[in-house]
């Protein structure tokens, strides 16, 4: 290890490189300055002072530290200032830092919650620096836009001529081309309106997808849980219109998962289908629809169990019926409707629900009938006797969770969720603000 002049007999800070861990495209980098652009593949190492440039078609995901991962887009310039890690004497991290800086295009980070208390990273802009510890942010730098600052997932302080504000979840700072900063809240018009706003939110959702399915940043269950249910929440209240398809992105993901598995798996996609639903209520049919089909097609090709398609697939309709009861039938003939050959595990899903209470023995009846009315041909009986055969392999979202979902429909609170014994919890999105200085985050 090389040891710093200066540093205590107890620690040694470390000069670290980042490693590349996923690509699309073929994204190339400036390893040293001046040198020759090289093509990235997996594995390579990048040192402080290498620059990253993406083109069409074409990203990449490095590693900078442990339990950090940076999604750097297509059409994006960053260029990586600063690695370094402090141990002690045992070898335990203590501090690890990232510096980057972001010329133009769009970056993800995604940090472990656990870690925070080790992280220091941060991206710099042609506006200020954006900091944070254990989150999922966007930044982003286009020269139509401006510079683009999104907190997906708890908060990120943002540093500008000396005055740093905190960006809460689900808000946006945004600084136009020779404008002035404002921070508002995600939900606003102006942030819906804007395209590029929209893209770095949606962007936000396919970085955290692909750290989970991937196990990019090898995140605990809970850390896993934690931001996937916050990040799909804040992206759908953004981007309504969209929150079918981006809550099925991250759904598939969390089922692919080699890090969740059985009831930690069906949490997390009820916390996640439940920040989804919460976030956009008129699109929890839509939402449940979208994450089934998604599940099932993804079932078909990556080869998973019959019990784990169930135990997936049963917590995508438990938890949106729970969301909402009175639409049960609805959002049933919905999922059905869209995949007829998930009809079985929809009956499970109902099944669960009225078991803990989430909705009457009425609703769920009623809500059978329609699945079968939209299933092909299958009748009531018969899918109540294929049901009551995969229920055994069946994982349901925990009471706690399901709790949870109703109580979050009746108040429009945030999320939770426990992958374990530990609860996960998406808070409600902010308000629209104005910026205030604030203390570093």
């Amino acid at each position: 290890m090389l040891l710093v002049s200066g540093l205590s007999a107890s620690a040694a800070e470390a000069p670290s490189q980042a490693m590349v861990v996923k690509i699309s495209g073929s994204p190339q980098a400036i390893l040293v300055p001046g040198g020759s652009p090289v093509t990235l593949k997996v594995g390579d190492a990048l040192p402080p002072g290498a620059e990253i440039k993406t083109g069409p078609g074409s990203e990449v995901y490095f590693s900078p530290v442990g339990g950090a991962v940076t999604a750097v887009s297509q059409n994006s310039d960053i260029t990586i200032q600063e690695l370094s890690s402090d141990t002690d004497t045992t070898g335990v991290v203590k501090k690890q830092k990232v510096r980057l800086k972001l010329d133009s295009g769009v970056a993800v980070a995604t940090l472990d919650p656990d870690k925070k208390n080790v992280n220091d990273y941060e991206i710099s802009t042609p506006k200020g620096i954006a900091a944070a510890r254990g989150t999922n942010f966007s930044a982003s730098v286009t020269a139509a836009d401006g510079t683009i600052i999104t907190a997906n997932a708890d908060s990120v302080s943002f540093t500008q001529n000396g005055v740093t504000v905190v960006i809460s979840q689900g808000q946006v700072s945004y600084t136009p081309i020779g404008g002035i900063t404002t921070t508002v809240a995600l939900t606003s018009v102006a942030a819906q309106s804007n395209p590029a706003i929209a893209n770095a939110i949606s962007s936000g959702v396919t970085a955290m997808a692909s750290v989970l399915s991937g196990n990019l940043g090898s995140l605990s269950a809970d850390s896993a849980a934690n931001l996937a249910a916050k990040v799909t929440a804040s992206a759908c209240a953004a981007i309504p219109t969209q929150a079918a398809s981006l809550t099925s992105q991250m759904v598939t993901a969390v089922a692919a998962s080699p890090v969740l598995s059985g009831q930690a798996s069906s949490n997390v996609i009820a916390a996640v289908i439940t920040g989804a639903s919460v976030a956009a209520p008129t699109q929890v049919a839509a939402i449940a629809a979208a994450a089934v089909s998604g599940l099932s097609t993804s079932a078909a090709t990556s080869g998973a169990t019959a019990a784990a398609t169930t135990n997936a697939v049963a917590a995508v309709v438990t938890t949106a019926v729970s969301v909402d009861p009175g639409e049960a039938s609805a959002i049933s003939t919905a999922v059905t409707n869209a995949t007829p050959s998930q009809a079985t595990n929809v009956v499970v899903g109902l099944n669960n629900a009225a078991s803990s209470g989430a909705i009457t023995q009425t609703q769920a009846s009623t809500a059978v009938t329609a699945t079968a009315a939209s299933s092909g041909g299958q009748s009531v009986q018969a899918l109540n006797n294929q049901a009551a055969a995969a229920q055994s392999s069946s994982t349901s979202p925990s009471a706690a969770v399901i709790s949870t979902s109703q109580g979050n429909a009746a108040t429009n609170g945030g999320a939770t969720a426990g992958s374990g014994a530990t609860g996960v919890v998406a808070p409600p999105i902010p308000p629209t603000t104005t910026n205030q200085p604030a203390s570093p985050n």
